[in-house]
């Protein structure tokens, strides 16, 4: 009867740790699955992150030629307003009309440029919002995945020692 017992235990014994070691062997599966998606997410933030940054260095060197265009505009609105002034005085009125047409003209196109740079201002923005949260996401991505390494590591010591229980 002992002996029974005794070999039923052993029995119960071995497949139960088998069984503990096909599930840890699924969790280390799912874990390798998992740090796969981490770093496929992680290698997609750094892309969009150096996306975002040739972005910005298009809106800045889109920023400088409006720049240059608001002086240039600037400089020709000075000279307009010099050449309207030297007139003669008979065809005042002719004039004080081109004069009201060119104002609402440059009124126009400064604001154009106004409602431009304040575009790029808000895209400026926006890209350096995503740049903050691409950072912080891949900081949490690289931690996952360590961690997620850590675990798997775990998982198969763990497994391994089992395995040398079972074949003592």
């Amino acid at each position: 009867m002992l002996i029974i017992f005794n070999t039923y235990y052993n029995f119960e014994m071995k497949s139960s740790s088998i069984q503990k070691a096909i599930e840890l062997e699924g969790e280390i599966k799912k874990y390798e699955f998992d740090k796969r998606q981490f770093i496929r997410k992680n290698v997609d933030l750094k892309e969009r992150y150096i996306n975002a940054n040739r972005e910005l260095k298009l809106l800045i060197k889109y920023t400088n030629s409006l720049n240059r265009q608001i002086k240039e505009n600037n400089t020709s609105q000075h000279k307009i307003y010099k050449d309207i002034l030297n007139f003669n005085s008979h065809s005042q009125t002719k004039n004080r009309r081109n004069l009201d047409s060119l104002n609402n003209i440059v009124f126009n196109a400064n604001k154009i440029i106004n409602y431009q740079a304040i575009e790029i201002a808000t895209k400026k923005k926006i890209i350096q919002n995503e740049n903050s949260k691409i950072l912080k996401y891949s900081l949490f991505l690289n931690v996952g995945s360590i961690l997620g390494f850590i675990l798997a590591s775990y998982g198969f010591y763990n497994w391994r020692k089992l395995e040398l229980l079972r074949n003592n």
